[in-house]
């Protein structure tokens, strides 16, 4: 059942899932399942966010790899520029 939370939320709970809708984001409607990985979606409805609250969770398109993280961290080391001295 869908509740309306403030100006530019709305809440949907009964379901399996509690499901947050969006309808005036810059990027267009959107809305993001709580407690999921899969992250928002946009350009929806209404009724396709009540359909996300009683269906399985969407898979995220792509695993994210925690590989960049340390790689950054030793370029950082490796820099001569932030210690210098003019």
């Amino acid at each position: 059942m869908p509740r309306k939370c403030s100006d530019g939320h709305w809440q949907i709970r009964g379901g399996k899932f509690c499901v947050n809708f969006y309808p005036f984001k810059d990027r267009g409607p959107s809305f993001y399942i709580n407690g999921m990985n899969a992250g928002s979606h946009h350009r929806i409805t209404l009724a396709d966010a009540i359909t996300a609250a009683n269906e399985p969770p969407i898979k995220k398109l792509h695993k994210r790899t925690r590989d960049r993280k340390p790689s950054y961290r030793e370029a950082s080391r490796d820099r001569p520029w932030p210690n210098r001295s003019w």
